[in-house]
């Protein structure tokens, strides 16, 4: 009797986004406030919620989100809420209120950013991320959608 051989094929996350985490008492909406008015994005919240599927494909958990495309430099902000109906989106960052996702950043300085949210009234404390050490993160999937506004821009699809 020949033993049949069994591969496994193991497949790299890639990580094309900036982790921020957020830790404040105030509501979501209170703090996409701020957000926008300090640091001049347009976050809004979308209608649809950021769904978290498991390897079995099984819906795990959903989050209400705001979203900010910046055409101009092709980068999407994502702010989402981490605890929803007692689930996480990061289940090993219980403490974190709430997450900022930035992609394909090529223009802002992370640095930056998590100074200017930690002197923002509504903000106890920013701390960056690395999503490579976070084994949860391998479940984000991100859809990037701009606005077609000239036949020279960028248009992911």
């Amino acid at each position: 009797m020949t033993k049949i051989k069994k591969h496994t094929i193991e497949f790299e996350t890639d990580y094309d986004y900036e982790m921020i985490g957020i830790c404040s008492h105030n509501s979501d909406y209170r703090i996409v406030w701020e957000i926008n008015d300090q640091l001049e994005f347009q976050l809004f919240k979308n209608t649809e919620l950021f769904k978290i599927w498991n390897t079995k494909g099984e819906l795990q958990s959903e989050h209400p989100y705001y979203l900010f495309n910046d055409i101009e430099n092709y980068t999407s902000f994502f702010f989402i809420t981490n605890k929803q109906n007692n689930e996480f989106l990061i289940p090993e960052k219980k403490q974190i209120d709430y997450f900022i996702f930035i992609l394909n950043n090529q223009i802002y300085p992370l640095q930056q950013i998590i100074d200017k949210l930690k002197n923002l009234n509504t903000i106890i404390a920013a701390y960056s991320f690395e999503p490579v050490e976070i084994n949860s993160t391998k479940h984000l999937v991100f859809e990037q959608a701009f606005k077609k506004q000239s036949s020279k821009d960028f248009n992911p699809q």
